[in-house]
């Protein structure tokens, strides 16, 4: 599984033995590998991010219980035409709102498999004060029941106090 920055985790310097790590986003999530070239851009620290369900993946597991519609802090991340990658199935949309520049809607949420099988949950979204949103508390639930290869519950116990204090 993976959220927001692990797209770009690690940024080791060109010639560096570990460099190729700087591409973790792409090799391990599907997603933009990084710093630098090709890497990830967003739409500025003051926007946010309306998600929806994309209607055709509405039945994927993960989904289950997931509101069509929901409001994330998260800016969103600018990942197309490129990522996420060929093989992927793409589960919500991003629309910006207040970017700093002319935006375009980008998938937020995805999954995938990894050259080697492994079962991949990706979400852009993750800012902490997304961890209050109920609709995302139900998918990162629900992702990992599915990463896990375990059966995403149908009943839902409701939001999750987080209780944790969040500063800019």
């Amino acid at each position: 599984m993976g959220f927001r920055t692990s797209t770009h985790a690690f940024n080791y310097p060109a010639g560096h033995p570990l460099e190729k790590w700087n591409a973790f986003g792409e090799f391990a999530l599907g997603a933009p590998p990084g710093w630098g070239k090709g890497g990830h851009t967003h739409y500025g620290h003051n926007s946010t991010t309306d998600v929806s369900v994309i209607p055709a993946q509405s039945k994927h597991p993960v989904l289950t219980g997931v509101p069509n519609n929901f409001h994330a802090a998260s800016w969103l991340y600018h990942v197309l035409p490129h990522y996420p990658v060929k093989g992927s199935t793409w589960l919500l949309m991003g629309k910006s709102v207040n970017p700093d520049k002319a935006a375009i809607d980008n998938p937020v949420a995805w999954t995938w498999k990894t050259a080697a099988g492994g079962k991949v949950f990706m979400t852009t979204l993750g800012h902490p004060a997304d961890f209050n949103e109920e609709g995302f508390q139900r998918l990162v639930i629900n992702a990992v029941q599915w990463t896990l290869d375990r059966p995403v519950q149908k009943k839902w116990a409701g939001k999750i106090e987080m209780n944790v204090p969040y500063r800019d």
